[in-house]
């Protein structure tokens, strides 16, 4: 694991706590950037492992669904976003933005369907709804975005130094 992976998931568990006191009437998850940064930087296997570890600390504190849920909602959002993440440009924050935005859009449809499978009554209200399906991924694809902005400019700053020219060696490589 790189320190950048280290950073990356400090960051995303603290607003994962702190966020949340912002916006108290959403469902606001601050570990799609986290997820979405994983998906975008390693393979399969290791995100999986990263979305059930995510969503398993997701569940320890939370205490209106089972242990595992969460985890286990995550792995499967993980599974459908990874499978469409190559139609998605690296160089973009747009593209991670709204790849974030699919995300937390994937995971409140696939937990609407859980709590159906539950038998646990949602609310069909349309403000309900609308401040689901839309304002809550809006949400989390403006923090990723604010998120991979602060990042880009922190690795920019602490980035170590380069040689702006190229060092040659005296020693030549006769063949």
């Amino acid at each position: 694991m790189t320190k950048q992976f280290w950073w990356v998931s400090a960051y995303s568990g603290i607003a994962q706590l702190i966020l949340p006191l912002f916006f108290p009437a959403y469902s606001v998850l601050p570990l799609v950037f986290f997820m979405c940064w994983s998906i975008k930087t390693f393979a399969l296997p290791r995100c999986l492992w990263i979305a059930f570890l995510s969503g398993l600390m997701i569940d320890l504190f939370s205490s209106h669904l089972w242990i595992g849920s969460h985890a286990l909602l995550f792995v499967l959002t993980t599974i459908v976003i990874k499978q469409i993440q190559s139609y998605f440009h690296d160089d973009h924050m747009a593209s991670f933005a709204f790849l974030s935005f699919l995300f937390s859009l994937c995971f409140t449809l696939m937990s609407y369907a859980f709590y159906f499978i539950l038998g646990q009554k949602t609310s069909p209200l349309f403000s309900s709804l609308f401040s689901e399906l839309l304002l809550s991924p809006f949400i989390d694809a403006s923090f990723a975005m604010m998120s991979m902005i602060f990042f880009s400019q922190f690795h920019r700053i602490f980035q170590p130094l380069t040689l702006p020219y190229k060092t040659h060696s005296r020693r030549k490589n006769y063949r």
